[in-house]
This record gives C-alpha cells, sequence and structure tokens, in this order.
C-alpha cells in the first residue's frame, strides 16, 4: 500500500507488471507509461509518477484541459498532448512550453511517441506529423492529402524501427528512416480484424493485439496469407461524352474527325483505401502510360484513326496492378481522306484520261482513214486512166509496125502487149498487189517501150533484203511513173539507161 493526499492506494502483482492504481480523488485515467522510476499515469487534467523503489506517487497539474496522451522525456521533462496542441512541461519549474508551428497551432492531437530524435504526434484530423528535437520543429506531416496515412490517428506502437499505428481505417505498418515514415502494409477487416476502428494496439511475440469498441482482435503476424492482398478490381467506366453529350456504349466509341474531345469517368471498387488508388491508361499498346488526375480521362484533338484505349487500376503508385480494361475508339476520317473517296477520284481521273486517250486515237484514226480514202480514191482514178492510155499509145505502137511492113516486130510487139495487158488486167483487179507482180508489170511495159522507141536500155535493181513476195504496194503504182519518165524524159533522147532502185 502507498499513500497519496491521506488516501490508500492499492495495486496488484509484481512491480513489474500491471497493477491496479485506484483514488478516490482522481480524474478518470487517459494514459500509463512505463518509466525508470515506475509508472507515468494521466488524466484529463493532471498526471502522477508513481515511484515503485520509493512507493511514492507524485501528482502535478498540467495547467491545460482535455489531456489526451502524455510521454515521459527525461527526469526533468514531459512532454503533454491536447486537443489544443503538444507542450512540454518542466518538473522542476512547472513551465508549460507549446510546441510552436503555425501550421499546427490548436491541432488536436491524441497520441506521443519517440523514435530516435523525433517524436511523433498522432492527430485527430490530420494524420502524423514528426518533430525533429534537434531541429525544435515539426519537419513532416503524412495523412491523405499526400500519401496513404489516414486523417484520423487512435494510437502508435513504436516496434523498434517499425510504426504500428491504429486508425479509423484499420492498422497502417511502416517503416521509420531518416525522419521519413516508408509504407509497408495495411491491415484491415480484409485480413481478419472484425472492425477497420481500432482503438489501441500492441504487439506481443507476434501477436497483433487489436482493441475495437467492444472486442479484442488477435491476428497471427508470422501467417504467411496475412498480407496476400486480392488484386484490385479493374477500372469501371461510369460515363463517356463526346463534346459534352453523353455516350450510351460504354465498351466502344464511334465519332467523327470534328467531334474528337472525349471525356471518359472511371470509378473503383477496390476494398482498401481510395486515396491510395490511382488510374492509369494508355491509347495503344507499346505506348507509354499515363496517371490520371482523379478519375477522369480526357483525350483531346484525336487524329482520325482506330484506337484501343487500355485501362488498369494500380494500388500504392503502381505496386498493385489490376487487370486491364479496353475500350475501342474509332474517330472516322473526313470523306476527301477515305478510300471509298480515294477510289472514286481515281476512277474519274482515269475516266478523263481514257476519254483524252479514246478521243485522240479517234480523231488520229479519223484523219488517217480519210487520209487512206483519199489515196484509194486517186489510185483508183489513176488506174481507170493507166488502161485507156496505154492501151491507146500500144496500138500506135502496132500499128506503127504494120505501116512499116515490119511484121516480125510486130507480131512480138503484139505477143508481149498480151502479156502486159493480161498482167495489167488482173492486177488492177486488187487494191494491193505483190511488189513481185507490180515489178513484172513494169518490166513488161518496159519491155514493150524498148521495141517502140529503141533509144535506151534499162535494169532494175531490188535489195536482197526484201522479200518481195510478201510486201504488198497499190496496184500499178509504178507503171504510170515509168510511162511518165520513159515519154517525157527518153523518148527525144538518142540513147539513154532507165534504172529501177528498190529499197
Amino acid at each position: 500500500s502507498l499513500k497519496f493526499n491521506n488516501q490508500k492506494i492499492e495495486f496488484y502483482g509484481g512491480l513489474h507488471v500491471p497493477f491496479l492504481f485506484k483514488s478516490d480523488t482522481l480524474s478518470a485515467f487517459k494514459t500509463i507509461q512505463k518509466i525508470k522510476e515506475g509508472y507515468l499515469l494521466a488524466s484529463s487534467e493532471d498526471f502522477h509518477i508513481i515511484n515503485v523503489t520509493k512507493n511514492t506517487c507524485t501528482q502535478f497539474k498540467t495547467g491545460l484541459s482535455k489531456l489526451k496522451d502524455i510521454f515521459y522525456l527525461n527526469p526533468t521533462t514531459i512532454i503533454i498532448a491536447t486537443i489544443d496542441g503538444v507542450y512540454t512541461k518542466n518538473l522542476l519549474s512547472g513551465k508549460t512550453t507549446p510546441i510552436i508551428d503555425k501550421n499546427y497551432s490548436n491541432e488536436h492531437t491524441q497520441v506521443l511517441k519517440k523514435i530516435d530524435d523525433y517524436l511523433l504526434l498522432g492527430t485527430k484530423g490530420k494524420g502524423v506529423a514528426i518533430y525533429s528535437f534537434s531541429r525544435k520543429k515539426i519537419i513532416s506531416y503524412y495523412n491523405q492529402r499526400n500519401s496513404e496515412m489516414p486523417n484520423s490517428i487512435n494510437a502508435i506502437y513504436v516496434q523498434g524501427k517499425k510504426i504500428w499505428i491504429a486508425s479509423n481505417q484499420g492498422v497502417f505498418i511502416y517503416t521509420f528512416k531518416s525522419g521519413n515514415l516508408i509504407f509497408e502494409n495495411l491491415i484491415n477487416k480484409n485480413n481478419g480484424l472484425s472492425s477497420n476502428d481500432i482503438l489501441g494496439i500492441c504487439i506481443d511475440k507476434n501477436i497483433l493485439y487489436a482493441l475495437v469498441e467492444n472486442k479484442l482482435n488477435c491476428i497471427q503476424l508470422n501467417n504467411s496469407d496475412l498480407f496476400r492482398f486480392p488484386l484490385p478490381n479493374s477500372p469501371e467506366i461510369t460515363s463517356i461524352k463526346v463534346l459534352g453529350v453523353q455516350q450510351s456504349n460504354l465498351n466502344k466509341i464511334s465519332t467523327t474527325y470534328d467531334a474528337n474531345d472525349i471525356e471518359i469517368t472511371i470509378n473503383s471498387s477496390f476494398l482498401f483505401d481510395k486515396n491510395r488508388i490511382g488510374y492509369y491508361y494508355r491509347l495503344n499498346k507499346y505506348t507509354k502510360w499515363y496517371k490520371t488526375n482523379g478519375n477522369e480521362i480526357r483525350l483531346d484533338n484525336l487524329a482520325p484513326g482506330k484506337y484501343n484505349l487500355q485501362l488498369f487500376t494500380a494500388f500504392d503508385n503502381g505496386k498493385l496492378k489490376s487487370t486491364i480494361e479496353n475500350v475501342q475508339i474509332v474517330v472516322s476520317e473526313p470523306f476527301y481522306r477515305t478510300s471509298k473517296f480515294i477510289i472514286l477520284l481515281i476512277i474519274v481521273l482515269l475516266s478523263i484520261v481514257f476519254s483524252i486517250v479514246s478521243y485522240y486515237f479517234y480523231v488520229k484514226s479519223k484523219k488517217a482513214k480519210r487520209r487512206m480514202q483519199i489515196i484509194e480514191y486517186q489510185q483508183q482514178a489513176l488506174r481507170a486512166q493507166v488502161k485507156p492510155h496505154f492501151i491507146f499509145n500500144a496500138l500506135n505502137s502496132i500499128q506503127n509496125f504494120v505501116l512499116k511492113s515490119k511484121i516480125n516486130e510486130a507480131s512480138d510487139f503484139i505477143e508481149k502487149f498480151s502479156t502486159l495487158t493480161r498482167s495489167i488486167l488482173e492486177t488492177s483487179e486488187n487494191e494491193y498487189t505483190a511488189l513481185k507482180d507490180e515489178l513484172n508489170t513494169t518490166k513488161h511495159y518496159l519491155e514493150i517501150e524498148k521495141i517502140r522507141f529503141s533509144n535506151f536500155d534499162y535494169f532494175i535493181s531490188v535489195s536482197d533484203n526484201l522479200d518481195t513476195e510478201n510486201i504488198l504496194v497499190p496496184s500499178l503504182i509504178l507503171q504510170p511513173i515509168v510511162e511518165n519518165a520513159v515519154w517525157h524524159g527518153l523518148q527525144n533522147k538518142k540513147s539513154g539507161k532507165l534504172k529501177f532502185l528498190s529499197a
């Protein structure tokens, strides 16, 4: 038994195990801390130091209201957390000094824990603040605005460099390193707790004891399946708008090149803290993944083409990823760039070119046909002239032989004339004749003219490369020319030689 203010104080058990401390004059206790001398107990307005060696209990008034937690720093200094902030109290002078920080003043602080040269401050609405003793100021905050840390902290348990933080969203596990908290894992209802609102925690022999409103939860920490979290659910597309117009089909987007501003709203029914969820997307395979700001994806001024929008949900900046969701996007080309238009344009151009070429050859063919008709008419007129003109001249020659009593010459001439006449009659019936036959007709004609005039000689030269049997020439084309040469070129000459070349 101890005496305190003339009242009996009772405790049970050894000096180094939990005991029951009771006094009729004290307010309800808020917290208890094991210290070197014994124990530090605190109520809402004062605290007590129990020295188990001296069997004494010393009471201290805080001068503060609504005390939430207390921390024994050394024999002369106590740190006190209240709903208005955090203070240090000098046990020798009794002076109370606030930990001054413009962002932390009047903050509702519920938990105090020391690690190395730092003090962890668990608040009700601002997460965890880290105070540096050497720098004498708060150096950082961890909460839902900048991390996965919940805003409301109920308890903190320090286990070496591992920090266990109890909140209304479960137990968060961190590693403390150089004044920073590094997230490791989370224990909540998905791991077996009866509730996510954890009021207090303690770890003993690899068992986590978590206190909820009316239950004590015991979690075996060496269970290999404890932190095997399920994958986050794939992102759910809740809305698609094209130029502000809501679309009914959420799996495929079809739009035109002039309506290519797309807004997609997504959501995830992930069981963990939604502030730790991120959405990632890319338009096509092998391109870069982008993280959304919030739960909206904006695709502005998409070029015409086909896209496969891929989406996935990620936990803790990509540590845990969902399966990929796909959305087909088709932005149609303008008509003048479509394959149908290009094919139609090619057909039109080919039609125009074909028409121009056809007209060109039609005009050319028509001119050639007209030219051939003119040549044919000229040949017909020439052949019509050749027959009577040549026959008249031949008969005159026969008459001349008879008058001169040259019976043998007349007979020979008549024989050659008949051969030539037959040849002319046969040839003149055809528009074209072989070059060989034309040369024979010309030869027969020259034989007759040589008999008549006896003042010239002739020979016909034909190249060996010419196939005279298969080369066609207009009928009787040579005879009028040769006749004209004989009559007008050689008739009045005493001697001469006529040469015909065929190339």
